[in-house]
């Protein structure tokens, strides 16, 4: 049972961006020893918070009290490494080009007496530190060369080792704060819950306070005490986890009413499930044949008009590679690909765009999206020709388009020559998917659509999907988050071992299906 007492308090929080408020007249008290959710719709300002409470942000106005103490905010406090708190953001916070021992000893390495870094004591140190959270890698081995399971793990064991040196410093060694933000965002299924036992066992054993802001309601029900909501930067309410029920949960972190949140998902699905007339009409738009390369060895399957196909499996079971493999920015090692009748085996990205197809990557900070960019200019990338007039762009008819597009898909704030970057992961993510509506292309592959965003953006982008399906056109979903893929496709194909595990359509559609498909013995089943 967690403390009564308090370890954070903020009163009268707020935040303010130009003419853009985060944050209203916080309030949040979090108990001491209790492990606390904090949810909400995206744009709700529960990044903003994390990131006050990291030291990025000075709050315009509002106080903090930790463990009982009036306190500064990290960024403004002269003492701030001595604040009680160790962060772990959504980015993990790590350098992929550098190694596992450079990552997670940085400004942290002990020197001999001539000023030189003690490798092999470093190393040694690295390696127990992270065997006692299970993971068992290579100090040397470069950070990008590892799952994202152990990256996030990394992380975690990083800022545990600053809670250690926090708690030798504070008047009680249960005096500190573990704040982690959107941690699963980019774990497949199968590891999330062995890093939810992680973070119950720093609970537990070392007395830890855990603050972590989830989009997942199944997280924030199998971990948390106690949760806050959070709508457009005002405290909702808090609540004892336990009595609330699921739906309720998911509708507070849609900002909307739990009515509101069940006449639109359930009218959607039962639309999606039961529309005999795309199943009759469908024709074959894509047919993969005996396709390798990246992590695929050999796999045959195709893609009809007026469907929206998943594609899944364990991390590193080759689902994650064919949406490269099919426009070209992967090699393909063997097979062929037929798009529209037309071979598209040595296709590359242009000849794939020019074909009728589209692919919209995983990662929005690095490969989908420009963050320093507009959100109109994210969204006619590489598609300006219907704005240019005598090779001239006309940025009125653009910014008109954008604008539309933005009302429609309800990106808030509707301003189109606002950067991306300013706006929360469900805004950015809904952004950039009205891409693909600006185009007419027969074929849509994403990547990880709803990775990192709240329930509320989720079925917004579900919707969008489905839309693009009802008006022909082919949409290939690849995700590792097994629960969220039946809410949206027509088919599921599920990878293993770089083949095709299994297929399911129709009422076999359902996470557990996936799951046996994912961890069925396939050499089993092909002798």
């Amino acid at each position: 049972m967690a403390s009564a007492r308090t370890a954070l308090e903020v009163a009268g929080l707020r935040m303010r961006f130009g003419p853009v408020t985060a944050l209203e007249d916080l309030t949040l008290s979090i108990r001491q020893g209790e492990i606390h959710g904090v949810v909400g719709h995206n744009g709700s300002g529960k990044s903003t918070f994390v990131e006050i409470l990291a030291g990025t942000h000075v709050p315009t106005s509002g106080r903090m009290e930790l463990f009982g103490k009036e306190a500064s905010f990290p960024a403004v406090a002269k003492d701030r490494e001595n604040h009680p708190m160790a962060v772990v953001h959504q980015d993990v916070g790590l350098v992929g080009s550098m190694s596992v021992v450079d990552n997670f000893r940085v400004n942290r390495f002990k020197r001999g007496l001539i000023g030189s870094v003690r490798w092999r004591d470093e190393r040694r140190l690295t390696s127990e530190r992270l065997s006692a959270i299970g993971v068992d890698v290579d100090p040397r081995t470069l950070v990008e060369n590892l799952s994202a399971s152990d990256q996030v793990l990394i992380s975690v064991a990083r800022a545990l080792m600053d809670l250690e040196q926090i708690r030798q410093r504070a008047e009680q060694r249960d005096q500190a704060i573990l704040i982690l933000d959107e941690p699963t965002s980019s774990l497949p299924s199968g590891a999330i819950d062995s890093f939810l036992d992680t973070i119950r066992e720093v609970n537990r054993e070392l007395g830890t306070t855990v603050i972590i802001v989830s989009h997942n309601p199944r997280e924030i029900m199998a971990l948390s005490n106690r949760f806050s909501a959070l709508k457009n930067g005002n405290l909702v309410g808090t609540y004892v986890t336990g009595e609330v029920s699921y739906s309720q949960l998911a509708a507070l972190m849609a900002g909307q009413s739990e009515a509101e949140m069940a006449s639109e998902t359930h009218a959607e699905s039962v639309s999606l499930l039961t529309d005999g007339n795309r199943a009759v009409s469908r024709s074959e738009l894509l047919k993969a044949t005996n396709l390798g390369g990246g992590r695929i060895k050999s796999a045959d399957f195709s893609i009809y008009s007026g469907e929206v196909v998943g594609m899944t499996g364990l991390l590193g079971s080759g689902y994650e590679d064919v949406p490269y493999l099919l426009c070209g920015s992967q090699m393909k090692t063997v097979g062929s690909i037929r798009f529209q009748e037309k071979d598209l085996s040595k296709c590359n990205p242009r000849v794939f765009r020019d074909s009728g197809g589209m692919l919209l990557p995983g990662d929005r900070q690095l490969t989908s999206g420009v963050p320093t960019a507009t959100v109109r200019e994210n969204m006619t990338l590489g598609y300006l020709d219907p704005f240019v007039k005598g090779g001239i762009l006309k940025h009125r008819k653009e910014r008109r388009i954008i604008s539309e597009m933005m009302e429609r898909l309800r990106v808030r704030p509707a301003n189109p020559d606002r950067p991306l970057n300013e706006f929360s992961g469900g805004q950015q993510q809904k952004s950039l998917v009205g891409r693909c509506l600006l185009r007419s292309s027969k074929l849509i592959v994403i990547d990880e659509p709803c990775t990192g965003i709240d329930v509320g953006a989720r079925n917004e982008i579900h919707a969008t999907l489905r839309e693009m399906a009802a008006n022909g056109a082919a949409v290939l979903v690849t995700s590792c988050q097994y629960e969220e893929l039946p809410m949206v496709c027509d088919r599921i194909i599920v990878f293993q071992g770089g083949y095709v595990a299994g297929e399911l359509s129709g009422a076999e559609v359902t996470e557990e299906a996936i799951l046996r498909l994912c961890y069925m013995d396939m050499e089993a089943t092909r002798a």
